[in-house]
């Protein structure tokens, strides 16, 4: 099992890099479940990643699909920025997409725009209803159907709820299962920490994705802290 931790500035992927994340996933948490972090802060971050002896692959928030489709010129205009070397993974989430009949097609046709150098990781969210995003099933065969090297199962709202108040872990071991058969890494994030490590142990998820549980004050809008990503590392099969 790999850690990814989700950071916004160069000071925050210090701290995670410091603390041996394996992953170092850009974005702004006070826009939301993906909020996307400025260009500039995405590009900067990637550079200090790929500095490091071993660098550590990164990836990046791009906020919620509605908010691209809807602005059709910030679509034009940043996708091509994406363009930065080091930068391996890209997401945008898919709430509000059960209310548009062809949304696989208008999801497709978002990620065309983007640099072909970059892999996609499909977004589901275990609210799925709270989301009104497709359901878990209908994203992992979009994804398996689509390219996608990864499906992250995720909470879209970010309360008291964890990803465990959502799905059991059997659901999540039969989710598991068939993403091995189509060919998917399976990242599991949603409020999850070191009390949940022997669930995961028993699931096998190939990511485990963070920010809260390495916030100071297990807060996701504070700052990373170093100790407690190397904390939880350390502690991970």
């Amino acid at each position: 099992m790999q850690l990814l931790v989700s950071v916004r500035d160069v000071d925050e992927a210090d701290a995670a890099i410091a603390g041996n994340a394996d992953i170092i996933d850009v974005k702004e948490p006070s826009r939301g479940s993906l909020g996307m972090a400025p260009l500039e802060s995405i590009a900067a971050i990637v550079s200090r990643c790929c500095q490091q002896r071993q660098a550590p692959r990164c990836s990046a928030a791009l906020g919620e699909l509605h908010e691209w489709i809807g602005n059709p010129e910030l679509l034009h205009t940043q996708a091509q920025g994406f363009a930065i070397p080091g930068l391996n993974f890209l997401k945008v989430g898919l709430s509000t997409a059960r209310q548009i009949p062809d949304w696989e097609a208008k999801w497709l046709d978002f990620r065309r725009h983007f640099p072909g150098s970059v892999h996609w990781v499909a977004v589901a969210y275990a609210d799925a209803d709270r989301a009104g995003s497709p359901s878990i099933e209908e994203i992992l065969e979009a994804a398996a159907a689509t390219g996608c090297r990864v499906l992250l199962l995720d909470t879209f709202v970010k309360d008291t709820t964890t990803l465990f108040n959502w799905v059991s872990p059997e659901q999540l071991l039969k989710l598991r299962q068939r993403c091995t058969v189509l060919g998917l890494r399976l990242a599991l994030a949603g409020r999850l920490g070191l009390p949940h490590l022997p669930l995961l142990q028993g699931i096998a998820p190939d990511l485990l994705a963070v920010r809260g549980a390495v916030c100071d004050g297990s807060d996701r809008s504070k700052t990373v802290c170093q100790t407690m990503v190397q904390s939880l590392r350390m502690a991970m099969p």
